[in-house]
């Protein structure tokens, strides 16, 4: 009994090491995940399977998505652990590993602060006030557009992430480095080019869509504080709600008239 309480804890207490020292912007998912892991590799060494075999259900059912009090439905839960899955596949790549970690940064930095956001709102309005959805309405748009900024960086990633930069780097060195060169050579050096040039625009506009989103979090986050400090019993209440709500509006439109082309 005590042995499985020990190995209970075990994980735990590597989740919150694994919390300390990772970057604020993985806590949210990274520590959980990583914790679910070892559990089911303590209770599967001690049946004697080879863990190798265990399938990942789900890793913990996305952590904090899953949570009774998470807003989301189950379609924005699954389209983040798509998200989530897709990024990873790629941190060690070399070519699209920074970028991949980034955009799965933003991923679990969105989902936290729209659950901070909204409890926020629960405590400045009720639920039955008008201003309340119209808060909720104009604060989903925001969030609802950065996730979709994401989702075209997970589908540029499937379309781009079999292109080898460093094998297209390569083969073209040695082609300018050839003696001869051929006809069909030099076929294939403007091929080559073709490919890492087109893969290079689709980076460009992964970056892009970053630097939007990151706007957009940095305007919510003024929005989050300013919703903090609005209050609503003054006679003013209505006139800073209505501006405030106009704010998030025009911050849904700017995330959403962006495009990768």
């Amino acid at each position: 009994m005590r042995k499985d309480k020990l190995n209970d804890l075990i994980p735990i207490l590597i989740g919150v090491i694994i919390l300390i020292v990772l970057r604020p912007l993985f806590l949210l998912g990274i520590g959980i995940i990583i914790g679910a892991l070892l559990t089911q590799m303590l209770k599967t060494k001690e049946l004697g399977i080879n863990n190798e075999y265990i399938p990942n259900n789900n890793m913990e059912e996305t952590g904090k998505l899953q949570k009774s009090d998470v807003t989301y439905n189950k379609e924005i839960i699954d389209l983040v652990e798509l998200l989530r899955e897709q990024f990873a596949n790629l941190f060690n790549s070399e070519d699209y590993g920074e970028s991949s970690r980034r955009a799965s940064e933003q991923l679990f930095r969105i989902v936290d602060k729209f659950e901070k956001f909204k409890k926020i709102l629960d405590s400045k309005l009720q639920k039955t006030e008008r201003a309340y959805d119209r808060f909720l309405n104009a604060t989903e748009g925001v969030y609802y557009n950065i996730l979709e900024n994401l989702e075209k960086i997970k589908n540029i990633y499937q379309a781009v992430e079999d292109i080898d930069m460093s094998y297209i780097e390569r083969r073209i060195n040695d082609i300018k480095m050839a003696q001869t060169v051929t006809k069909e050579t030099q076929m294939e050096l403007s091929s080559l080019r073709q490919r890492k040039s087109m893969a290079k625009k689709q980076l460009q506009g992964i970056e892009q869509v970053l630097s939007i989103n990151e706007q957009a979090i940095t305007d919510i986050d003024n929005m989050r504080i300013e919703l903090g400090n609005l209050n609503t019993t003054s006679n003013r209440a209505q006139f800073n709600i209505d501006k405030s709500i106009a704010d998030l509006q025009k911050m849904a439109n700017r995330v959403s008239e962006y495009s990768i082309n």
